[in-house]
């Protein structure tokens, strides 16, 4: 699930982080089992938010996840978001 931090997603629970190469996001990951939790971008943008993705399969009780949408993005050339196909994580997941 992608967004943006304190809008709509908010995170809890003590996680370790890990940066690679540019350092743009830190990658949170549970220090007792090591799963990555999320990404979270390390500085916010020019509207002062910070873009985060969450692992959905780290929810323990799939009705809280069960009705998302299931969104689709060109990740090659625009990054700009493609139309949404009706699907939701209950459809892949089930």
């Amino acid at each position: 699930m992608y967004g943006y931090l304190e809008d709509g997603i908010t995170i809890s629970g003590e996680t370790k982080s890990y940066e690679r190469g540019s350092k743009l996001n830190g990658f949170h990951f549970c220090e007792n089992c090591g799963c990555v939790a999320c990404y979270l971008s390390n500085k916010p943008d020019e509207a002062g938010r910070r873009r985060i993705a969450v692992n959905i399969r780290m929810v323990t009780d799939p009705q809280f996840v069960q009705n998302l949408p299931i969104d689709h993005f060109d990740g090659l050339d625009t990054f700009e978001d493609l139309p949404r196909d009706g699907r939701n994580v209950e459809h892949l997941w089930y």
